[in-house]
């Protein structure tokens, strides 16, 4: 795992596009009458941190967009998706539901990151774990019932190089 150290800047925006994007789904949510999950503002403000820490990764400035018409397609990045987790335990998963996901739907994807988000550091620390091609990606997944999508743990994936 690579560590990408993100300033107080980078989380601060972070933190204003995940709550736009949070209050855009939550009053969707509440206006069709509660259907499905509830949105929660913590899975917005991982998604974004992993995005930024991504683009600091290939030397880019991270551009928090907001789209008020719906997500972004599939691609966060150029031609990457960005998956971010919480779990500091062994064995991090990339996760993603192969029938629904726009990304895998999407021909501009072309890889998936994992990132790592370390909830439990002073500043929130944050790590690429590494990658896989979307096509290695749908050849070597498995589905996981428990998750209810197709899954590929951390050792298939390619660990990043500096």
């Amino acid at each position: 795992m690579k560590l990408i150290s993100l300033s107080d800047k980078d989380r601060a925006e972070a933190a204003n596009g995940a709550y736009k994007t949070y209050k855009k789904c939550h009053d969707w949510w509440v206006k069709n009458s509660r259907k499905g999950r509830e949105p929660v503002m913590h899975t917005y403000y991982s998604g974004y941190l992993g995005e930024a820490a991504y683009c600091k990764y290939i030397g880019i400035e991270y551009k928090f967009v907001f789209n008020p018409y719906g997500g972004d397609g599939g691609v966060d990045v150029k031609d990457a998706q960005i998956k971010t987790v919480t779990w500091n335990g062994e064995n991090k998963q990339l996760k993603i539901d192969i029938n629904k996901d726009s990304c895998i739907k999407n021909p501009k994807v072309k890889n998936i990151f994992l990132i790592y988000l370390d909830e439990q550091s002073a500043n929130l620390d944050t790590y690429i774990v590494g990658y896989i091609s979307k096509q290695d990606f749908i050849n070597k997944s498995v589905y996981n019932p428990i998750f209810y999508c197709n899954t590929v743990d951390e050792k298939i994936l390619t660990e990043v190089t500096i």
